[in-house]
């Protein structure tokens, strides 16, 4: 909820944009949000699609088969509501920090039909990490398709082999946003007497 407690602050990117909403008052929670940065435009694009591809197939389909014009109607409708539903809107990722209780992992597309705000409660998927079974949180190098070394936020949890991603679609961050990402998760994950703890850890 935005109040006029939190400072909001928006970074532009050639390829993707980012969104942190901070709760100032009390430092309970930071939010992170990361779209593509041509998020509008790639709706435009999407339903762009839906028409030539409705126009394509019910032009195709109703002229090839005579059968069909008694059902036209239902053809076009057919077609229509199936291809705006196999489309979706760009994919949005997001993490939530919240002092003392963990991390949340969340991510939506959508469907081009509905507004930015409904896809949002509709389809996101979340998945929440619980402080005490959070090790860190780290800046991981890597490879990217064999040959390209890239650096990944990702978290380490307890138990677990495998490290979980923060942005799986955004892999190729800049290294700067990351690290900024990475004092936010570091400041707001910990209450300052388990801070003081961590780093001597570290």
């Amino acid at each position: 909820m935005k109040t006029q407690s939190n400072d909001i602050r928006r970074i532009r990117r050639s390829q993707y944009e980012i969104f942190i909403e901070e709760e100032c008052q009390n430092e309970t929670f930071v939010e992170i949000t990361i779209s593509p940065s041509n998020y509008s435009r790639k709706i435009i694009l999407n339903w762009v699609t839906v028409f030539i591809i409705n126009y394509l197939l019910q032009s195709k389909l109703l002229l090839k088969f005579d059968v069909l014009n008694e059902y036209r109607k239902w053809v076009r409708i057919g077609v229509f509501v199936l291809s705006v539903f196999l489309i979706k809107s760009p994919k949005v990722e997001q993490i939530t920090v919240i002092k003392d209780y963990g991390i949340q992992l969340s991510h939506w597309n959508g469907y081009i039909i509905f507004p930015y705000k409904m896809n949002k409660h509709l389809t996101q998927m979340r998945e929440f990490i619980s402080r005490d079974k959070i090790v860190d949180v780290i800046i991981n190098e890597g490879f990217y398709q064999w040959y390209q070394v890239i650096f990944y936020l990702c978290i380490i949890t307890r138990n677990e082999k495998k490290l979980k991603i923060m942005f799986p679609g955004h892999i190729k961050m800049k290294l700067e946003d990351e690290k900024l990402i990475y004092q936010l998760c570091q400041r707001y994950l910990y209450l300052k007497k388990d801070k003081l703890k961590h780093d001597c850890l570290h």
